[in-house]
């Protein structure tokens, strides 16, 4: 993209490339722009308003000072506003899932849904996700909602590739686009995601409350692949799945299964050590302080937490666990299953990478990521039905179809074989 900007009283043509905006300035300007950026910390928040080369108007924000070159100036881009029209206040976004344009959509026919406690309202139709907000919006605030659009699509899919995409500016005459976004662009993929608009529809009767949630920051989202291909199991990976286990933890009740009891032994240790530091001196408190800073760092209760929730979620765990388990031939059991996760957990959260891995955790790690999902969908409300829907088309597993069938064949079977006496299960035992 090129095209001009004014900045002060001079006119700047530029050329953006890479997410950065290129520049010349005089020779006289760049001592300005090297005492400017170092009292800054090279720190370049402008707003530079111009056109384009085809004659659109355009705003670029940008956030650093990457290089000066001689008299050439390159600023990296924050996000990049383009207006077909007049630059005029936005009242929203329009995420469009494929590349068909739409121009001069008229905020006052979108029939919307307002988002609880909050000022924003959002649509969906014509493969298009709409979020209008009852004011006009800053720029800061159209990256939160474009944001905010694009963390719900990360999490319905389970994948930072969200497919091809574009976030088109909300007028009341006409519209526009953002046409670069660093933050943005790492989602996008050249090819459209055939899968998103299936699951949108799917989970329709739930948005309200996917995006409330995910407007105030409740549903975790670190854990997930940046795509369907990233299948390696590494400690990094390891360790941010169990994260989102206990951040997610956080909100379900299980203050009636939990035991207390480690935490208050920890907790009289905890008081032991303390005084052993007031009483000591020299390498003896510096100890002591190490040991209450390890044992202070140690959930003793991880393993429980990860039963009580392996109890709460066994309609859904068992034929994801099944699966898995017994395609490798190995039996599972829930018990095993949170011994194994909390003791690789610590392991690798303390260093101990000398320490042999458990192959079974890498299993035990997968099963668990799939039940998160799981419980997210659950905190959103969605049916149980749905939920088993979402998850076989997301993680391409019909664990939930294949159970059903095996189970109909099983009835039909017994139905059959109880005139001539006994179970399917009973005849084959005898035999």
């Amino acid at each position: 993209m090129e095209g001009s900007f004014i900045l002060g009283d001079q006119e700047y043509k530029f050329i953006i490339k890479n997410d950065h905006v290129i520049f010349n300035v005089s020779n006289e300007e760049v001592m300005s722009w090297r005492i400017f950026a170092e009292k800054n910390s090279y720190r370049m928040e402008l707003k530079l308003r111009g056109k384009t080369s085809e004659g659109y108007k355009i705003i670029i924000i940008t956030d650093f000072l990457l290089k000066i070159a001689k008299n050439e100036i390159t600023l990296g881009i924050e996000a990049v506003f383009v207006f077909y029209g007049k630059v005029a206040p936005i009242k929203g976004i329009c995420i469009k899932l494929d590349d068909n344009p739409i121009l001069k959509l008229d905020t006052n026919t979108i029939k919307t849904i307002v988002i609880p406690n909050s000022e924003i309202e959002f649509s969906i139709e014509h493969n298009s996700i709409i979020l209008i907000t009852q004011c006009e919006a800053t720029y800061e605030q159209i990256m939160s909602l474009s944001y905010l659009v694009i963390n719900v699509l990360r999490f319905i899919l389970q994948c930072d590739e969200i497919g091809r995409f574009k976030v088109y500016l909300l007028t009341d005459t006409e519209n526009g686009y953002i046409a670069h976004c660093k933050g943005i662009n790492k989602y996008y993929t050249d090819e459209a995601n055939l899968m998103l608009n299936s699951e949108i529809s799917r989970l329709n009767s739930n948005l309200v409350e996917i995006f409330d949630l995910m407007r105030q920051r409740k549903i975790y989202l670190a854990h997930i692949s940046h795509n369907k291909k990233q299948n390696a199991i590494t400690p990094g990976c390891f360790l941010t799945i169990m994260a989102a286990f206990e951040w997610e933890y956080r909100s379900l009740d299980f203050s009636n299964t939990t035991g207390k009891q480690p935490e208050i032994e920890k907790e009289i240790l905890l008081e032991v050590i303390d005084k052993l530091i007031k009483k000591t001196s020299g390498k003896s408190k510096k100890h002591f302080k190490l040991y209450k800073k390890i044992l202070g760092n140690i959930d003793l209760n991880l393993c429980e937490k990860l039963k009580s929730v392996f109890e709460k979620y066994e309609n859904y765990l068992n034929p994801i666990a099944k699966q898995r388990f017994y395609l490798n031939n190995i039996e599972f059991k829930y018990t095993d299953m949170a011994e194994r996760l909390a003791s690789q957990r610590n392991n690798f959260a303390h260093g101990n990478l000398d320490k042999p891995l458990d192959v079974l955790s890498v299993l035990d790690i997968e099963v668990l990521k799939r039940l998160i999902y799981i419980i997210q969908l659950d905190k959103c409300r969605v049916d149980p039905e749905i939920i088993k829907s979402c998850f076989e088309n997301v993680f391409g597993e019909d664990v939930y179809r294949r159970e059903a069938t095996d189970e109909y064949i099983s009835k039909t079977l017994d139905a059959y074989l109880s005139v001539r006496g006994g179970s399917h299960i009973e005849q084959i035992t005898e035999r």
